[in-house]
């Protein structure tokens, strides 16, 4: 059976604070706003996943208000540690944080994993148009890797990037985002300094397939990032991990295998914000190989995440 690690919930409080903001920036707002568990198991059903790991999606928790978005994390953390309590063979949690409050957020993570047990915690590529290899957030991710955390990291369009007429940010916005969180956290030497933060990227890595090539040659030529990183931005790319939802055909994943082994890639839908066909049928077109498909739709799972093997 598959592993999900890329399914999304909407809990009704969330939706109470969100519901414009995802009518505004979603493709589908109607299957995201009528989401329910049901409707995740019956998909899930559908497609032979046996465990779907839970999840926010855009608009994220943060509204400027650090009091409303340490109430969401929490609304949005017990929701999901319900539905692991009431299906615990068919959900796991990445707990949210409510970041940019890094004094709430270290508080969160600590009930999120030592109460709710979560497997992870989810991120988003920026705050505020502050990204995660901002000095700032420096605590977070040195708890993040006393813990040896699997952080699963989301895109959101950084306030900074204008809105194109008729194209939502799905479509290029958050692509360019996760590409940039990930340079961040390498060239900034905060991937090196928290060497056991296991870090889970969308979208297979977003528009990094054809940007990697760029990307490392800078690193390699430039005195500031040879400095921080004198073995080069590769060995960090190679290590971190990328789920395929909506980026599975041959022409970005296959790309991206180029440069990362089939080891680090792992299945996911990002339902209900997408249909499962908009990531299978490419994943049929890239025509894995038995033995690589079992890898990617639960074997690296399984290695990533340990508990799995007791349900």
């Amino acid at each position: 059976m598959r592993v999900d690690i890329h399914s999304h919930i909407v809990p009704p409080r969330y939706l109470d604070v969100t519901r414009e903001s995802i009518a505004r920036t979603t493709p589908r707002p109607d299957l995201v706003m009528q989401w329910t568990p049901l409707k995740s198991l019956e998909i899930m059903d559908a497609h032979d996943i046996g465990v779907g790991f839970t999840s926010v999606s855009v608009p994220g928790l943060w509204f400027g208000d650090p009091a409303q978005t340490r109430d969401l994390a929490t609304i949005c953390n017990d929701y999901a540690a319900r539905m692991v309590a009431d299906h615990p063979k068919r959900f796991r949690m990445f707990a949210m944080l409510p970041l940019p409050d890094i004094d709430g957020t270290l508080r969160e993570i600590e009930r999120a994993c030592d109460v709710l047990k979560a497997d992870g915690v989810c991120m988003f590529t920026n705050y505020a148009d502050t990204w995660p290899n901002d000095p700032r957030f420096a605590p977070v991710l040195e708890e993040l890797d006393r813990r040896k955390a699997v952080v699963f990291v989301h895109p959101i369009a950084p306030k900074a990037c204008a809105w194109m007429a008729g194209l939502r940010p799905s479509a290029v916005e958050y692509l360019f985002d996760t590409v940039r969180c990930m340079t961040g956290l390498i060239y900034s030497g905060a991937a090196k300094r928290h060497p056991d933060i296991r870090w889970i990227f969308c979208h297979a890595g977003g528009a990094l397939a054809p940007m990697i090539d760029r990307i490392v040659r800078q690193g390699a030529v430039t005195p500031e990032v040879r400095e921080q990183i004198p073995e080069g931005p590769l060995p960090y790319f190679r290590k971190f991990y990328y789920d395929i939802a909506t980026s599975a055909s041959p022409d970005n994943l296959g790309v991206l295998l180029r440069h990362v082994p089939v080891s680090q890639i792992l299945f996911g839908l990002d339902l209900p914000f997408v249909s499962a066909e908009s990531t299978l049928k490419g994943y049929a077109e890239s025509r894995f190989s038995e033995e690589e498909a079992k890898a990617i739709e639960h074997g690296n799972a399984f290695r990533l995440f340990p508990r799995l093997a007791n349900l």
